[in-house]
């Protein structure tokens, strides 16, 4: 019996070293001894049973065999990992300005590597130390030449491309002042000075002194190599003034006159000199001495002008003729009147504390009246006029005249003068009637009734008046008992009168409303309000007329007043306070809309129309509508400018009216686009709501902004407003 102990025959293959770029391996096996089989153990409880594995973890991978004999064998491949990333990576960034527009960033690493930047603007490159032209941060990543592995930095490059600040300042060259320096003030350190100017001027001082006019160009160039050009102007002012000057003329009026010397110079000195040692340093001067005064006049500048005015005198006073008049009845009024050989301002005194200032006044008393008249030199003369009083009136009578009865129908009316002259005669009556003659010395009158006759004298105009009365002597209609009943509401015909009975007179009786003709009913409908006439037409044909009245209630008034216009936001109140002609005869009020209860506050968003009718207590009614009308003109103010070093206007911030419920956001942009400032839900007119005009805490520079204003309106409305804003300093 043949003994069969040998291990089975196999061979491996694939072992190596896992990287960041190789992160899987192949083991192979190969087995020689026919009819073994083979399983493959390792890390992680990992087993397979094929020839071929592919794997992705270190460590010891054991070939497990066995033979048909059941001999095993066992063979092994250790795979190793490299997966360190670069080591020691280092970055240098730096700093960009107008010196230094382009530099070489770098990285480096102990490991030996790839390397591969991305940065601002797209840029990628690489290159372990390319050249950058923005600033920024710039990624660079390492890739291990050995295992792939890769590791990551930044190299930050900053940028200083602030300009120096620079202010200049000088005085102005004048005829005293023949030099001045060129003041240059920068708040930037340790900057150059390069002046150029007139006259090939050139200077590198701060302050250079110069004596020519002239612009002058300044450049400041800062330590980052930055520059600003400052241009100044220097000025020379040896300009002479001009001068002027004028003089009053003294006078009665103007004892004492001015000298007035005139120069469009500002801040100038004035020196005056004139007859009897006159000084004055005034640009206006008192004088009471005629005569040639003279002024010099100094600017700031030093330089001088001269001017001469003459001071002349007028005392000459005006010669008057007055004119005085006669008073008549005819003229109850006279105008007096004065003449002078010079303009003049009249002054009149007279009877009865008269008093006047025109030439020619009129008065209405008899007297002796006094005028003055003052030059425009201010010399008064004086001159009197006297007015004559005519105004006698006729003596007058009446020749006493018969009396009417149903028979006798007319009377004469004859008037009685005494003096002899040519009168004017004018008969009336209240209550008769005059049949003729109402114009001459004999009426003829027809009625009983008072009787007045008026004569006036065609001499003077005036007149005397007599009275006669015209008596009826027979029994006749004298008076009535009426029943009346008043009008229910203004404007209605629904009124009458009831003749109750008739006081004298002969029945059987008729009677005549308004002279609509006579009928015998007692009652009569269908009247106005107002005064009526009655006339009762008894038996013998006498008659007599009255006249009653109809009662009618005054007509019940209500004005609610003219529509209105308000401003959305505002409030109206709605009531009735002065709008009812008699508040104490209502008895009903009615609103339309029927909700509407006067009075009442309103803020409305929309505009509406309201009615409102009254009833008094006879069932009167009247109605009046009023319109309210809300006016939705936005009120909405953002400045176009403003300055944050300005106490009255050092931020930019929503001015509004009622009408505005919030501003929902308010933003400012830079000419970039970029917003510096946003403000959301807030209420307009607060200063603390503003934009104060700096960025991140620092103040900005002068500049046009945009900003952009989201404002609700209490009527749910949103509007946007948007417009340039400049920042001032």
């Amino acid at each position: 019996m043949l003994e069969d102990v040998d291990a089975p025959a196999v061979s491996l293959d694939g072992a190596g070293t896992l990287t960041c770029a190789l992160t899987s391996l192949t083991l192979e096996s190969e087995i020689q001894t026919a009819g073994a089989s083979g399983v493959w153990s390792g890390p992680n409880n990992f087993s397979a049973d094929t020839s071929h594995i592919s794997i992705s973890i270190p460590g010891i991978y054991t070939f497990h065999v066995t033979a048909a004999n059941g001999c095993i064998s066992a063979s092994t491949l250790t795979v190793l990992q490299d997966t360190v990333p670069p080591q020691s990576v280092i970055t240098q960034g730096g700093l960009l300005n107008c010196a230094i527009q382009s530099l070489a960033i770098q990285a480096g690493s102990s490991t030996s590597a790839s390397y591969q930047w991305n940065g601002p603007g797209g840029f990628v490159s690489s290159l372990q130390m390319p050249t950058v032209l923005e600033p920024g941060d710039y990624t660079v990543t390492l890739t291990g030449l050995a295992n792939g592995c890769t590791a990551t930095a930044i190299a930050t490059v900053t940028q200083d491309l602030s300009e120096p600040d620079i202010a200049v300042q000088s005085d102005s060259l004048t005829c005293t002042t023949n030099s001045v320096i060129l003041e240059a003030t920068s708040n930037t350190p340790d900057v150059n000075f390069a002046w150029t100017g007139p006259d090939n001027f050139v200077s590198a001082e701060e302050d250079p002194l110069t004596d020519k006019p002239g612009v002058y160009a300044l450049t400041v160039t800062g330590p980052n190599g930055c520059s600003t050009i400052f241009q100044y102007a220097v000025h020379q002012n040896i300009e002479h003034p001009a001068v002027s000057a004028s003089a009053d003329t003294l006078s009665c009026l103007e004892p004492v006159g001015l000298v007035i010397s005139n120069t469009p110079a500002a801040e100038a000195v004035f020196v005056w000199s004139g007859p009897g040692n006159f000084t004055a340093s005034n640009a206006i001067a008192a004088v009471s001495a005629p005569g040639l005064y003279t002024v010099v006049v100094t600017t700031p500048n030093g330089c001088s002008s001269t001017a001469q005015a003459t001071v002349a005198a007028d005392t000459i006073s005006p010669v008057l003729t007055a004119f005085g008049g006669t008073l008549t009845c005819l003229d109850s009024l006279v105008a007096i009147s004065a003449t002078s050989d010079v303009a003049v301002t009249w002054q009149w005194i007279g009877p009865g504390n008269f008093s006047a200032q025109v030439q020619a006044p009129e008065v209405s008393l008899p007297g002796d009246y006094l005028v003055s008249g003052m030059a425009a030199n201010g010399c008064i003369s004086t001159s009197m006029a006297t007015v004559e009083d005519d105004t006698q009136a006729p003596a007058l009578g009446i020749l006493p005249p018969d009396s009417l009865d149903c028979a006798t129908t007319q009377v004469a009316l004859e008037a009685l003068v005494n003096t002899v002259g040519s009168y004017d005669f004018h008969w009336t009556t209240a209550n008769g009637l005059i049949l003729s003659g109402v114009n001459t010395r004999t009426a003829i009158a027809t009625q009983p009734g008072l009787y007045t006759i008026q004569v006036t004298d065609l001499s003077n105009g005036c007149s005397a008046v007599a009275e006669a009365a015209v008596l009826r002597n027979q029994d006749i209609p004298v008076g009535v008992q009426l029943h009346r009943r008043h009008v229910s509401c203004f404007g209605e015909i629904d009124g009458s009168v009831e003749i109750l009975s008739v006081v004298g007179g002969t029945a059987p009786f008729a009677y005549a409303i308004d002279s609509l003709g006579f009928t015998s009913s007692h009652f009569h409908p269908g009247l106005t309000g107002g005064i009526h006439t009655l006339t009762v037409l008894d038996n013998n044909g006498c008659t007599y007329t009255t006249t009653f009245q109809i009662e009618e209630l005054e007509e019940l008034l209500l004005d609610l007043g003219p529509d209105t216009t308000i401003h959305l936001g505002q409030s109206i109140d709605l009531n009735l306070d002065g709008a009812i002609n008699y508040p104490d005869r209502v008895a009903e009020t009615h609103f339309v809309p029927a909700d509407l209860n006067l009075p009442v506050l309103l803020t409305p968003l929309h505009s509406f129309q309201y009615h409102v009718g009254i009833v008094d207590s006879s069932g009167c009614e009247v109605w009046d509508t009023r319109v309210i009308i809300v006016s939705k003109k936005r009120w909405v103010y953002i400045p176009n400018i403003f300055n944050p070093n300005s106490l009255e206007n050092g931020l930019l911030y929503v001015s509004a009216g009622v009408d505005v419920q919030s501003v929902q956001s308010f933003s400012v942009f830079d000419r970039w686009g970029n917003a510096i400032f946003n403000k959301r839900d807030f209420l307009p007119n607060d200063p603390t709501t503003g934009w104060d005009g700096s960025y991140r805490g620092a103040a900005m520079d002068p500049a046009v902004f945009v900003y952009y204003a989201e404002v609700l309106f209490i009527d749910g409305e949103t509007r946007v407003y948007k417009g340039d804003v400049t920042l001032v300093r």
